[in-house]
């Protein structure tokens, strides 16, 4: 069985790098630069490199718990009808 009880990412912080990124996703400069602009914009000032890790309480609650499925612990599931609750 397979585990997965953190998440992480990173951040692209680089202003070259992000539009190599747009360039592969299929954009042209210009459909980049009018969606991102701001974001191209504001690398020119420089962005620390930044990213986040997230434990996974539900997973861990899962993990302890015995059971294989994190829905046992999930409080409110996206695909619950909310008339139930």
């Amino acid at each position: 069985m397979a585990l997965k009880l953190v998440a992480v990412r990173l951040e692209f912080f680089d202003k070259k790098l992000q539009a190599q990124m747009f360039e592969v996703l299929g954009f042209t400069e210009e459909k980049a630069q009018e969606q991102f602009g701001f974001l191209m914009n504001a690398f020119q000032y420089g962005a620390p490199p930044h990213g986040g890790i997230a434990f996974g309480f539900d997973r861990l609650c899962s993990l302890f718990g015995g059971s294989e499925s994190i829905r046992d612990f999930i409080a409110f599931q996206k695909i619950m009808p909310l008339a139930i609750l």
